[in-house]
């Protein structure tokens, strides 16, 4: 299946599309959140303009990967009263009480039931059934009585082919008939045309956009067909008419059922080419939360980082540093964008802010570790807090990172004259020249400068 695939992580089935840019976005690029009561389109992160919804299809698997998935529809939801309903119906016609017009009614219940599940699945994929209210009453396109015709119609040409141009010719349009059939399903539910069912180049078509899987839909098809048959005929020994009967129609709507949330399932997967979207963009909408607000904010930033907008990305990144100052996963990912970009006066202004908060959290450690890093890029780096600068300056000692706790106390009575613990902080500066370096002559100068200006 050909797939949009995201233009910035490769791989990535696309869920956007802005038709000015000619780009595709894929979840991680666009995030939408929820607003209640509100709904506001996204718009591409390099234009601005409204983005169009690709569908829910896009993120769907192939159909036999979830093979289970069909098997298992019939028994839950409104596939178990399908099946229920076919029981009680099949008991009474085996009891020959008004048999004829139950049994007409009982495959329009059944036909009618299997198309809402095809539309249903070809909209939602696997999420829920249609109840059988819903089924009965809303039939858009008339695709059941299109069903009906089309299968009418196809067994009047195999006839006139037996019958005009002999037996042979007549075996061959049944097999090709059963061949077609899945994409003339297909293609009456999703383009609502009978007579483009019949139209070989649609078919054709058709089964050009499904590839080399359609054999598989066909065999499937074929096989689903013959086997409420296959099933009853197992087990109809020693078997009563009625019960007989009552099998008989719990098999066809298990199978049809089956059959028919297999080919809507080929159609939620294939909608791009179909151009069928399916479901709709509230969707795929995700709980307004503080993730989900970075998640937004660094999916525009990295899609124009990758188009080579850095100012803009930053600029950006900027902007949103007062919205989320007390979220230390903002600062983790700002961090590595900023220091990437070697942007120094952005390193600068996160790093100061991300010390405090880490501080404030008790997380020194971190604190030092991010600090290093500021100071890789930026060699002039040093905390705005004096504060901050001590408490770095302990812990680099306390990991005997002499170097690093040296060079957050240099010069700190210049960049701090007001700092009520100088005293302090030059004390360990002493400590580090004496105990980490073994500079005796450094740490006994320090402490001379401490006792002059009378640092306490």
């Amino acid at each position: 299946m050909a797939k949009t695939l995201c233009d910035y992580h490769s791989g990535n089935p696309a869920g956007w599309e802005c038709d000015e840019c000619c780009k595709a976005y894929c979840d991680k690029c666009i995030v939408l959140r929820e607003e209640p009561g509100k709904y506001y389109p996204p718009r591409c992160p390099l234009c601005e303009k409204e983005l169009e919804f690709l569908g829910t299809g896009q993120h769907a698997r192939p159909f036999w990967t979830v093979a289970p998935m069909f098997f298992s529809y019939p028994l839950r939801g409104s596939g178990i009263a399908l099946l229920a309903s076919s029981a009680a119906l099949g008991l009474v016609i085996g009891s020959g009480i008004l048999g004829l017009p139950l049994l007409i009614l009982l495959a329009a219940l059944i036909i009618r039931f299997a198309f809402g599940v095809l539309i249903h699945v070809a909209n939602n994929g696997n999420v829920g059934t249609p109840s059988l209210s819903e089924v009965v009453q809303a039939d858009e396109g008339n695709l059941f009585y299109k069903f009906i015709a089309m299968t009418i119609l196809m067994g009047v040409l195999v006839a006139m082919a037996e019958i005009f141009l002999g037996p042979a010719m007549g075996t061959v349009l049944s097999i090709l008939s059963s061949i077609l059939l899945p994409a003339m399903i297909i293609f009456i539910a999703s383009d609502s045309s009978l007579l483009g069912a019949f139209m070989p180049h649609r078919l054709l078509w058709l089964i050009t956009v499904i590839g080399w899987p359609y054999a598989l839909v066909a065999f499937l098809t074929n096989v689903l067909s013959a086997a409420p048959m296959l099933v009853t005929f197992l087990v109809s020994e020693d078997t009563s008419l009625p019960i007989f009967i009552a099998m008989l129609a719990v098999a066809y709507a298990y199978f049809t059922t089956v059959n028919f949330s297999l080919l809507g399932y080929v159609i939620f997967e294939r909608q791009t080419e179909l151009g069928f979207v399916a479901g709709s963009a509230e969707e795929v909408m995700v709980k307004d939360t503080p993730d989900s607000r970075l998640n937004e904010l660094f999916g525009r930033i990295n899609v124009l980082m990758k188009e080579d907008r850095q100012k803009d990305a930053l600029n950006l990144l900027k902007r949103a540093q007062g919205e989320f100052k007390s979220e230390t996963k903002f600062y983790d990912r700002a961090m590595r964008l900023a220091l990437a970009a070697r942007n120094e006066s952005l390193i600068t202004s996160l790093t100061n802010s991300y010390l405090e908060l880490l501080l404030s959290k008790d997380a020194a450690g971190q604190a030092l570790e991010w600090c290093r890093k500021a100071i890789e890029v930026v060699k002039t780096y040093r905390p705005r807090s004096a504060d901050v600068s001590h408490l770095l300056a302990e812990e680099a000692y306390a990991r005997n990172l002499n170097r690093e706790a040296l060079l957050l106390l240099v010069n700190l009575h210049k960049r701090a004259p007001d700092y009520d613990r100088l005293g302090d902080a030059y004390r360990l500066a002493a400590n580090v020249f004496r105990d980490g370096m073994g500079d005796e002559v450094r740490a006994a100068q320090l402490e001379n400068f401490i006792q002059a200006k009378n640092l306490g």
